[in-house]
């Protein structure tokens, strides 16, 4: 459960702490797998619209809004799996699929992930 500071809502956040049990790192176990697949590279596509959605912020009930958040969790996994590509596979190549409006740098309404490049190469 995720408590929202402002509101003290309470969110659950899906997922499963599998990993962590297993003294495991899912972004690692991704690369070993690509590699041991004899691939040359990992392909992330994000699409988590949901979560975007969930966690936005801003001051406006009905928007524009901001996903800092979303942003924030797409640049760690990304920097994650170049960290492990480093690591485990150098050769390898990391490649993402952006959204249509990923780079965009307007104003964001929700129900989608504009900006969400934009904003993490910022």
């Amino acid at each position: 459960m995720v408590t929202d500071l402002k509101t003290k809502t309470k969110v659950k956040v899906p997922g499963s702490d599998a990993y962590v049990k297993a003294l495991s790192d899912p972004y690692a176990d991704l690369v070993t797998l690509a590699k041991d697949l004899g691939a040359t590279g990992v392909d992330i596509d994000y699409e988590e619209s949901w979560h975007a959605d969930t966690f936005k912020s801003g001051t406006k009930k009905e928007g524009p809004w901001e996903l800092n958040q979303t942003v924030y969790k797409y640049s760690a996994i990304i920097k994650d799996v170049i960290d492990n590509i480093k690591t485990i596979a150098p050769d390898m190549k990391l490649s993402t699929t952006p959204g249509a409006v990923g780079a965009w740098s307007g104003k964001w309404w929700g129900g989608n992930l504009k900006g969400v490049w934009y904003l993490a190469l910022k």
